[in-house]
């Protein structure tokens, strides 16, 4: 793995075919040129890449027959950041997270007649980067996060079950020390809940693969 300096641009490529699309690479300090392979089909524009066009960025990867294949692309220049050196460098370091439950405990469900009742869990996902330098994460679609909600071992609901997400490769970034803060008002039926009792709250950060949770006391207001 190795750090690449330059300015990134791309060119038109397969003109006039059906995966005509852009293409991408880095100019470094002496004018030579790298192509800097992306991760999307011929046709379509790299997110990590397209966000980064026609600046000066640093690039972190590897390098065969004069193209990068990239780990992480982000700008030379951050405000009040130290970009990180090579030997700094730490796939393995994750944000601390934390899950916020807004309502106080017990969250009661509305079991009056008639059934069901819209409810609405308030609920926000942090994850906190506390170093003076970059955290970079992926998501595999533009989904950074989600929830589910589990009475004793049974999975009860998942927030993102009724939701649709682009399938593009969506990059997410901290530039620290800093929060990144995901608030979610999650709507449900109340007919979902049947049980009063202890539940758990399950929370996952898609761009770490990390999860958190948090346990507290539902009842019915009849």
């Amino acid at each position: 793995m190795k750090l690449f300096y330059g300015y990134l641009f791309s060119k038109l490529d397969l003109i006039g075919s059906k995966s005509e699309g852009p293409i991408y690479f880095l100019q470094q300090s002496d004018y030579s040129e790298l192509l800097v392979r992306k991760k999307t089909h011929p046709w379509q524009t790299d997110p990590a890449l397209h966000e980064n066009l026609n600046r000066k960025v640093v690039v972190l990867g590897t390098v065969e027959d004069k193209a990068i294949s990239y780990q992480r692309v982000w700008p030379r220049e951050e405000k009040a950041v130290t970009v990180i050196r090579l030997e700094d460098y730490d796939e393995r370091s994750n944000p601390t997270l934390q899950l916020e439950l807004a309502d106080s405990t017990p969250f009661y469900v509305n079991k009056q007649p008639p059934q069901p009742k819209m409810e609405t869990f308030n609920l926000a996902l942090s994850a906190t980067w506390r170093f003076r330098s970059i955290w970079f994460g992926e998501c595999p679609t533009s989904q950074l996060y989600d929830f589910s909600l589990y009475f004793g071992d049974d999975l009860v609901m998942r927030w993102s079950d009724d939701k649709v997400f682009m399938q593009v490769v969506t990059p997410v970034r901290i530039v620290g020390p800093s929060t990144l803060r995901l608030p979610v008002d999650w709507q449900f039926l109340s007919d979902k809940i049947e049980h009063e009792g202890s539940y758990t709250m399950k929370a996952i950060f898609l761009a770490s693969q990390e999860e958190i949770s948090k346990t507290f006391d539902i009842a019915f207001a009849h």
